[in-house]
């Protein structure tokens, strides 16, 4: 299974926010089969109260996963995340991108 970088759209502390995954994509074995991916999220946040509990899908739905303090500043990293699990969250980051200035 091929490792991956992509954007990711999230909403934290109630406001829309990107952050990075990195992990590995579904993989279908065949027509039955399907491996999950499963990876991490980059956020960055400015809140010195920053939890796992500030951080959303695009549905609302909350965050799974570990949360840790990256050595890097304002940065924290979400553990074992669902690649299913985030697949709205990828296309809405793909989607912001391919707006024209007019929308």
């Amino acid at each position: 299974m091929s490792k991956i970088i992509r954007e990711i759209k999230l909403i934290v502390a109630d406001q829309p926010d990107f952050g990075a995954y990195i992990g590995s994509e579904e993989l279908a074995l065949d027509g039955s089969n399907t491996v999950s991916g499963q990876g991490h999220v980059i956020v960055v946040s400015y809140d010195p109260k920053f939890s796992l509990a500030m951080v959303h899908h695009q549905n609302g739905q909350p965050f799974s996963g570990k949360l840790s303090k990256l050595d890097i500043n304002y940065s924290y990293l979400i553990t074992d995340v669902k690649f299913a699990d985030i697949q709205d969250d990828l296309q809405a980051a793909n989607d912001a991108h391919q707006k024209t200035p007019e929308e």
